[in-house]
């Protein structure tokens, strides 16, 4: 793998140099060569030799070289600090004009910050790069973060690289996604084979400085591409040949019918899959219909919150199947109690048939369980967040709070099983008793009590389901919006999902999502709960006769009265109906703005768009999934889209038309090669390709360039 070396001395120029940076050219470029050097740049001391450079690179080389210099520039400040700067091959003979004076006392020379700057500027933004001395390289000659900030502020558009003095310092730099690199800063090329190796790495040649600047102008793209390397997954596409698929963006392009979506649909797809991560997959010849299945997922996966669902549910259960005992029969036990009070002089004596118990509203063992394993179901979930959270301190404490109240909900329900089960087995231990009484003796007991309290505790108990019940339902009737992309002159467009409940105000019309022939009766169901007061008591046991007649579950009732509908619409929430045209654009956009998938796959993305939205909606969206870990996989004719995104991976499909009928070549821009996934060593220039599949030719390229007067 080659490295990369943009602080290099041939010449002795100031005293602290040392005669061993001395190194004629020949030397130097056996030192590049024999130590796999990719790229360079010779930064003497307040000069750039020109004719050195000149000499170099015009030799035969494997490398790159950049003209460059090492200055020290004097900051407001007074302090002295040292700053390189390299540039584009194209323009040297001015960057030499610009940097170098015919006398200069090397020694002493330095120039004003401000000088600095406007001379910078002279130069284009994609022309010349700016490498200072950072923190521990040099430490006294090193910008600290403040002056960092001000460089960067002042040249707002260059390239800026930051220089360290080691990898451990490097590596921090950059996953601040800032880029920077090592120097070697040679001072004894006698020793250059053995500093060498704490340069970083390139992964590919790069072939020129314009390809280098492009991808310094991507610190996120630059670090992980250039210097850090990339995850890839290897797709195989024959017994034994493969294609790498990179955790970036990977380009597919050749012309009609060679291959592209067969690659795609046949190998990448399905061999992703097999990895278990997501996949977002879309066609652009499948454009509107994509729009109706996005909007359809996205309704699907709103959620109800199952906390709340399953108390909704239990809460219509125990209203729907609420019974009470005909009021009467309290008054009839005691008036045959009294009526036998005289009748049995010996068995007045048991006094146990005196005895009363009230036990007002026994809960069901059952329901008490199943709040319990709600409770604890809810905890546990907070338990697999907590424990995917990297701040250790806070997660202990969290931690150990939920363990508390695990331990404190399951003592509750102990303690509360145990006083339900008492209050039963008591009133049934005294019935019994006064049962047996009764059978001995003839003795009608005097009831344990006229189950008052009991009603008045049932009833209690039934309004405070019927409230809470009410309250879930009006709570549960959210709406939450999410973008799904961006239409011209239209603005943002989001699908808005809303939770509805069949409550007593809903008729029925066009588009609404509960079924035509069973709201009526659903709707009337909702009225009793809604409106339920306490005088409706009197008819309870056949208030909700007509669920229990046809057997409905709550769990039915529930799906039937509680829909979550989804809508397309702007801004203002105003719904909107795109055409067909913007259905296409959506139905990638959507995908585009959705960062939860692991893996997006696109055939042919630029379908049915302007190139105007290509390059400022699609492109920037791309770069943006790249940048937070995502593989993108596309195959395109679009030149933009193929250049513009900066793949680290281009495949190029070849149709041949025999038995092997598809050729596949895998490389990238950056170093202009394609390399046969067959045969190695047939290798084919990457721009000849691009310019035949993606431009139409080198000369119809040519034709728009002079038409558009565009500066070569």
């Amino acid at each position: 793998m080659k490295k990369i070396d943009l602080h290099l001395h041939t010449q002795y120029c100031k005293k602290g140099d040392g005669k061993n940076r001395i190194i004629d050219t020949d030397g130097f470029i056996n030192k590049m060569n024999q130590n796999s050097i990719g790229i360079c740049s010779i930064t003497n001391h307040n000069i750039f030799d020109i004719e050195e450079y000149d000499t170099i690179n015009n030799s035969d080389k494997t490398f790159l070289i950049f003209p460059g210099i090492e200055l020290d520039v004097e900051l407001p400040s007074g302090a002295k600090k040292h700053i390189i700067v390299v540039c584009n091959p194209n323009v040297a003979i001015y960057f030499s004009e610009v940097f170098n004076e015919e006398e200069r006392d090397y020694d002493e020379y330095h120039i004003k910050y401000d000088e600095f700057i406007k001379k910078i500027k002279l130069f284009k933004e994609d022309q010349i790069i700016v490498i200072p001395h950072f923190l521990d390289k040099d430490k006294r000659r090193a910008l600290n973060e403040e002056e960092k900030n001000q460089l960067l502020d002042d040249l707002t558009g260059y390239i800026i690289i930051l220089e360290t003095s080691k990898l451990q310092t490097m590596g921090i730099v950059n996953a601040h996604q800032e880029a920077s690199l090592i120097g070697s800063d040679v001072k004894d090329w006698n020793a250059y084979d053995q500093n060498s190796c704490e340069l970083a790495e390139i992964k590919f040649n790069i072939d020129s400085f314009e390809k280098f600047i492009e991808l310094a102008k991507h610190p996120i793209v630059f670090i992980k591409n250039v210097l850090e390397g990339c995850n890839s997954n290897r797709i195989k596409v024959d017994y034994d040949k493969y294609i790498d698929i990179y955790e970036d963006i990977n380009v597919i392009f050749g012309a009609k019918g060679s291959g592209k979506t067969r690659l795609l649909d046949d190998y990448i797809y399905p061999q992703l899959e097999e990895t278990g991560k997501s996949i977002a997959i879309h066609k652009g010849s499948e454009g509107s219909n994509n729009l109706d299945d996005i909007v359809d997922n996205i309704r699907k996966k709103t959620n109800i919150d199952k906390f709340v669902r399953d108390r909704i549910i239990n809460n219509l259960s125990y209203i729907f199947n609420y019974k009470e005992e005909i009021i009467e029969n309290f008054f009839s036990k005691y008036i045959n109690y009294h009526k036998d009070v005289n009748r049995n002089t010996n068995a007045n004596k048991i006094k146990k048939t005196l005895a009363t118990y009230s036990i007002g509203e026994v809960e069901v063992i059952d329901e008490l369980l199943e709040n319990c394993c709600n409770n604890i179901e809810s905890i546990e979930k907070v338990e697999e967040l907590n424990n995917k959270r990297e701040e250790e301190n806070q997660k202990a404490v969290l931690e150990e709070a939920l363990k508390l109240l695990k331990k404190e909900i399951i003592e509750n329900i102990i303690s509360e099983i145990k006083y339900n089960y008492t209050k039963e087995k008591t009133d049934r231990i005294l019935k019994g008793l006064k049962d047996c009484i009764k059978k001995k003796t003839g003795k009608i007991s005097k009831p344990n009590n006229i189950s008052f309290n009991t009603l008045v505790a049932k009833r209690k108990k039934y309004l405070d389901k019927n409230s809470q019940l009410v309250n879930d339902l009006e709570s549960i009737k959210k709406s939450k919006k999410i973008k799904i992309g961006e239409i011209p002159d239209k603005g943002e467009i989001f699908v808005k999902t809303s939770v509805i409940v069949l409550d007593k105000g809903v008729t029925h019309h066009k588009g609404i999502p509960f079924e035509k022939n069973k709201i009526k009766e659903n709707r009337e169901t909702m009225e009793k709960i809604f409106n339920f007061d306490i005088k409706r008591f009197h008819n309870i046991n056949t208030l909700f006769a007509n669920i229990r007649e046809f057997s409905k579950t709550p769990e039915a009732y529930f799906e039937e009265c509680v829909k979550i509908d989804a809508e397309i619409v702007r801004n203002e929430d105003k719904k909107y109906n795109p055409s067909d045209g913007e259905k296409s654009i959506l139905s990638i956009s959507a995908i585009l703005e959705n960062d939860n998938y692991d893996y997006y796959l696109f055939d042919e993305i630029e379908q049915g768009l302007g190139n105007a939205y290509v390059s400022s909606y699609i492109i920037p969206k791309l770069k943006k999934l790249r940048d937070k870990g995502k593989t993108v996989v596309l195959t395109t004719h679009n030149a933009n889209i193929a250049i513009n995104t900066l793949p680290l991976q281009t495949i190029y499909c070849n149709y041949k038309g025999n038995d092997n009928n598809e050729i596949y070549y895998e490389g990238n821009m950056y170093s202009n090669e394609l390399c046969s996934i067959t045969d190695r060593n047939n290798i084919v220039e990457w721009e000849e390709k691009a310019l035949k599949h993606l431009e139409g030719s080198r000369e119809m390229f040519g034709v728009r360039r002079n038409i558009w007067n565009i500066e070569t």
